[in-house]
């Protein structure tokens, strides 16, 4: 596959996922957290070989819809913003995991096992964030322990949809690859396309 049409192929992946992710914020709306943009930036992180386009990829799409839902406090921002683009982390270390593995098992695994961290890791930086900025809570650690209470029956929306979501678009990227089996090893073991 020549470097024009990898570009070209990258290009239209990040375009649907980006408009899957706009599109999914306003269509699950009465699902608080049930979204996948978290498992979006996972694959972006993933995919992606420069990182920079995966995570401002995946920060535009946040900046975009919040441009129609209303901004809110600039450290709580801050604070959702910055855990979606440790996904897009965690998709770069899953890219190096996944390369060790040809299992559909194991690799299904990971990426389950990356969409566990990303949801704990969202729980846990905005519940904490929340109590120690908002006026809801006490800026005390019982402040902590109550917004991460709180936080619990969010934290099960989160986590149903970033397992779920992660396991569909990868299952899909890893089915779509083993159809191209002929191509190159390192295609057929998911080497990120971007140069």
């Amino acid at each position: 596959m020549n470097q024009n049409k990898k570009t070209r192929n990258t290009i239209i992946l990040i375009a649907i996922l980006t408009s899957i992710a706009i599109a999914s914020r306003f269509i699950l709306i009465d699902w608080p957290n049930f979204k996948p943009i978290a498992a979006i930036a996972l694959f972006l992180g993933f995919y992606c070989q420069d990182r920079r386009i995966a995570v401002l990829t995946i920060l535009a799409v946040m900046l975009i819809t919040d441009c129609f839902f209303g901004f809110y406090s600039t450290v709580l921002m801050m604070s959702v913003y910055s855990s979606i683009a440790i996904a897009c982390g965690l998709g770069y270390f899953l890219n190096r995991w996944l390369r060790k593995s040809r299992s559909i098992i194991v690799r299904l695994g990971s990426v389950a096992s990356a969409a566990l961290v990303a949801s704990v890791v969202f729980y846990l930086v905005t519940n904490i964030t929340v109590a120690l900025v908002s006026p809801w809570y006490p800026n005390s650690l019982d402040g902590v322990v109550a917004s991460l209470a709180a936080g619990i029956p969010f934290f099960k929306y989160t986590l149903a949809g970033n397992v779920l979501f992660s396991l569909g678009i990868f299952s899909t990227y890893f089915a779509w690859n083993s159809a191209f089996a002929d191509r190159p090893a390192e295609y057929a073991m998911g080497k990120p396309e971007i140069t």
